[in-house]
């Protein structure tokens, strides 16, 4: 659970430093030690599956109020910061599928750029329950709408699922372990395929703002700290301009 790891982190950090900071030596006014939000989160409602999740969620927000955003993501791919003004999701498999693929085409309106990291690998079935739903990874769904928006796709594949095996179709990790079964379902279902064939010909290196040898080292590192200097270097110099996000 990347996320909770993520704002248990800021968590820890701004309450070792107080959030504050003295303006001035001499001055007892106290500044924000971060003049705009550290984080924004957004939840997808479809994950949303009982009351304990909702009321978790927004003592979170409550929380991490003054230097963070909670919001979610409705059916249609509408973010709304009310968390108390959704119930638990109870759609059927097919609601929740659409209302996925929907929330994923929105979300290049929040973002200028993407990191994919992990993701599902293998179908939902009855001999597994926590697969993905549809007709491939959410991983490569969401590559596919940020590319399509043209804007810079990040792949870190070193900590496996879905990203590693899209980093090794994209010729950036060739040498990354792959489960035989994984590459059977990109083999079987035609639309898995020939969206990973959109991918390929719409991912374009250079708008990463990285080299060929730091997007290889991106694509394979399974240390956080080389992936976040990475991304924050490729961010600093991609030459791309996403007019399209919101923010």
């Amino acid at each position: 659970d990347l996320t909770s790891s993520i704002m248990d982190t800021v968590a820890s950090y701004t309450t070792s430093v107080k959030a504050y900071v003295r303006q001035s030596r001499t001055s007892a006014q106290e500044e924000p030690l971060h003049q705009e939000q550290m984080f924004s989160l957004t939840v997808p409602h479809v994950v949303l599956r009982d009351t304990a999740s909702i009321e978790r969620l927004d003592r979170a927000a409550n929380h991490f109020a003054p230097y963070a955003s909670i919001s979610v993501l409705d059916k249609e791919g509408n973010m709304n910061d009310d968390l108390k003004a959704f119930n638990p999701w109870e759609g059927t498999a097919e609601e929740t599928k659409l209302a996925l693929t929907r929330i994923r085409e929105a979300l290049p309106r929040f973002c200028n750029a993407r990191l994919l990291i992990g993701g599902k690998t293998l179908r939902q079935s009855p001999e597994n329950p926590k697969g993905y739903i549809g007709d491939y990874p959410g991983i490569i769904e969401e590559a596919l709408h940020t590319l399509r928006k043209g804007q810079p796709l990040f792949v870190a594949g070193g900590f496996g699922g879905a990203a590693a095996l899209l980093a090794r179709e994209l010729g950036l990790g060739p040498d990354l372990p792959i489960a035989d079964a994984a590459l059977t379902e990109t083999r079987q279902c035609k639309n898995y395929r020939s969206s990973l064939e959109e991918i390929k010909e719409r991912f374009d290196p250079s708008r990463t703002g990285l080299s060929e040898d730091d997007l290889r080292l991106l694509a394979t590192t399974q240390r956080a700290s080389e992936l976040g200097t990475l991304l924050a270097k490729g961010l600093a110099s991609s030459p791309a301009h996403c007019h399209n996000a919101d923010h």
